[in-house]
């Protein structure tokens, strides 16, 4: 089955930790992942948006996810605190635990695809170690199966039964040529319809329903002849396309 294209943004006590646990995690399962070190950018630039998508707006998380080029994005918040365990008093080890929140969400729709929370303890000799191990396990104890399923299944539906693509087309000129264009685009294998949001100069904003992946769209487009010219795709960023007229 194919996978989206994952982004993950964890914030709260030892995140880093956490957020390497799941990348990791879906790494190993042929997950293509955002870079983390524009994650980390982002956090530092965009603090604001990123504060609403932590704090359950699902409309700003899939905003970063998009423009980021992601296709589904994890977000999550999670918290690590020493705990008193009677079992352990008098041993020298100390107890901590580890609590996580967690969302999934469809980049192009907004919509929340999973949703899961999960708390582990760990003990140790070292406060620190107790604190980091108890987060570690709380991300693994995250990224099980059935999360994993629902990702994936989600996916499939959304490739399988059409999605939502925002292709802008650049340097036409004039209306016929944007009609030629539109229909072209229209007559393409897996393209369920075609909508025309606006043409003005020289510019053709349409939102193409799709039977497929983004990649798969823009490999049907990429290099169509228009007269003596061909469509070149420059920009994807999650389901929003610009192809060029060259």
């Amino acid at each position: 089955m194919q996978r989206p294209r994952m982004m993950v943004l964890i914030e709260g006590d030892q995140a880093k930790g956490a957020e390497t646990e799941i990348i990791d995690y879906l790494t190993s399962k042929e997950f293509d992942i955002v870079d983390p070190a524009m994650v980390a950018t982002l956090q530092q630039r965009d603090s604001a948006l990123v504060a609403k998508a932590i704090a359950g707006d699902p409309v700003a998380a899939a905003k970063i996810g998009a423009d980021n080029g992601a296709e589904y994005i994890l977000v999550g918040k999670i918290a690590a605190a020493m705990q008193n365990n009677d079992l352990l008093a008098g041993s020298g080890m100390f107890s901590a635990q580890g609590q996580i929140s967690a969302r999934v969400i469809n980049c192009s729709t907004s919509r929340i695809v999973a949703s899961k929370n999960n708390r582990s303890a760990m003990a140790h000799i070292s406060k620190e170690a107790a604190l980091q191990g108890a987060v570690l396990k709380t991300a693994q104890k995250l990224m099980d199966t059935q999360l994993f399923e629902k990702i994936v299944s989600s996916f499939q539906d959304q490739v399988n039964n059409g999605q939502t693509i925002e292709v802008t087309i650049q340097a036409l000129d004039g209306y016929q040529q944007q009609k030629q264009v539109s229909s072209m685009i229209a007559d393409g294998d897996a393209v369920q319809s075609v909508s025309k949001r606006s043409f003005s100069g020289g510019a053709l904003a349409l939102t193409v329903m799709y039977r497929g992946t983004v990649d798969g769209f823009c490999e049907s487009v990429d290099g169509k002849k228009v007269g003596d010219k061909k469509l070149a795709v420059t920009d994807v960023i999650g389901n929003r396309i610009v192809v060029v007229l060259k």
